[in-house]
């Protein structure tokens, strides 16, 4: 570099196929190549960024998966238990309410499904509006 700059010497750039004379002095072409180098690190880490927030974007979405598993496994778990209370409950009483009881079992049920298929629909809107947002932004980001 200290040469370059000594000899008052022209200098030629070979880059993406063609040669040219480099119109400014050594430093002009030494900022140059540092602000290339500095735009190409800015871009690996807006990659790398943007990598990170996909595979965080597809953990989340797993683990609301395990959530809505989880939630459903319970409800289950918590009827089988309410319904063998409800027999024990009918061998003790007799046959006479058992049809009542079949009814409020029932009800039961219906407002545990219920339950469960709400938080889907609501997993389910929510992973729609993180793509739709994404897309946009990857959309924006394009145009830039």
């Amino acid at each position: 570099a200290r040469l370059i700059t000594e000899i008052d010497c022209e200098l030629w750039v070979c880059e993406e196929g063609t040669c040219y004379r480099f119109e400014k002095d050594f430093n002009g072409y030494r900022d140059k190549v540092l602000k290339q180098l500095e735009d190409r690190q800015e871009e690996v880490e807006r990659m790398a960024k943007k990598r990170a927030e996909a595979r965080a974007a597809q953990r989340a979405k797993h683990v609301k998966q395990e959530q809505l598993d989880k939630i459903a496994k319970e409800a289950a778990k918590r009827l089988a238990e309410e319904t063998q209370e409800a027999e024990q409950k009918e061998a003790k009483e007799g046959s006479g309410k058992k049809e009542k009881k079949n009814k409020k079992d029932e009800g039961a049920e219906k407002e545990t499904n219920g339950k469960a298929e709400e938080a889907e629909d609501a997993a389910f809107a929510s992973t729609k509006k993180k793509k739709k947002k994404k897309i946009e932004d990857d959309e924006d980001k394009d145009e830039h």
